[in-house]
């Protein structure tokens, strides 16, 4: 361990990094993850993640495409696992539990690093890499394997609870579920605006009322045409002589 901490102070700089009295200017990505309400990670926690990315890219899964946001029944046995030594293993949700950090910092930090893994050495609009991120990845690829793993293990506690994933899980399932119904009521609110008009310029467009129903909206709430037809058409599921009419 020695070896690394060497390494990490000729890398970083880092002469007070693990001073407890040791007080530095924020940079500008830990102001902005400060400001989100993110976690300020630590070289340990970094090399972790690190670590993870990697083994992420290899298998080629999705945050979210596997549902790591949202833990199975099947993730949480898998969390409960304590003979499951290998964190890069564990569901990506996980990973805030054993380096005990916010659920969005550990999301946010692995995708960063799997930009990097692919050469995105400024990441992307939605997705911005900051040069600490960029100065520890580079720093842990130049280490052996085994330095990096090292440093990460200090930040692992692979028995570490769940509730931090738990939590984070029912929170975004809740948020989930409110986005829903909110979009159910306000499609439901465009179909009856939409077919109300419609019925109103019948008499005088005749079957022209449909596009003229919909060009009106479109230009009134800024939406496009094609998402209120399909709007409309679901809203008259249950009505297909008049759905056709759109």
């Amino acid at each position: 361990m020695k070896i690394v901490r060497e390494s990490l102070y000729e890398s970083l700089d880092a002469e007070n990094l693990y001073s407890e009295d040791y007080e530095h200017e924020l940079t500008k990505g830990e102001q902005a993850a400060i400001s989100k309400g993110l976690d300020i990670l630590t070289p340990e926690q970094m090399a972790a993640l690190y670590l993870f990315a990697k083994e992420m890219e290899s298998r080629g899964e999705d945050l979210r495409g596997n549902r790591d946001n949202f833990l199975t029944r099947n993730a949480f046995k898998m969390n409960a696992d304590t003979t499951l030594n290998d964190f890069r293993k564990l569901p990506a949700i996980r990973m805030a539990d054993i380096l005990d950090i916010n659920p969005r910092t550990s999301n946010y930090t692995i995708s960063k690093f799997r930009l990097l893994l692919r050469g995105q050495r400024e990441g992307i609009p939605s997705n911005i890499i900051y040069p600490k991120i960029l100065n520890h990845f580079d720093m842990f690829e130049k280490m052996q394997p085994a330095e990096v793993l090292s440093l990460a293990n200090d930040a692992i506690n692979i028995n570490a609870d769940t509730k931090r994933s738990e939590e984070y899980s029912f929170n975004m399932n809740a948020k989930s579920r409110e986005q829903r119904e909110k979009t159910i009521a306000t499609d439901k609110k465009i179909g009856d605006d939409i077919v109300r008009l419609y019925k109103s310029l019948y008499p005088m467009f005749g079957d022209e009322a449909a596009h003229k129903a919909i060009s009106k909206i479109s230009k009134e709430r800024g939406i496009e045409e094609k998402k209120l037809r399909t709007i409309v058409k679901t809203y008259l599921s249950k009505d297909p002589v008049l759905g056709k009419k759109f």
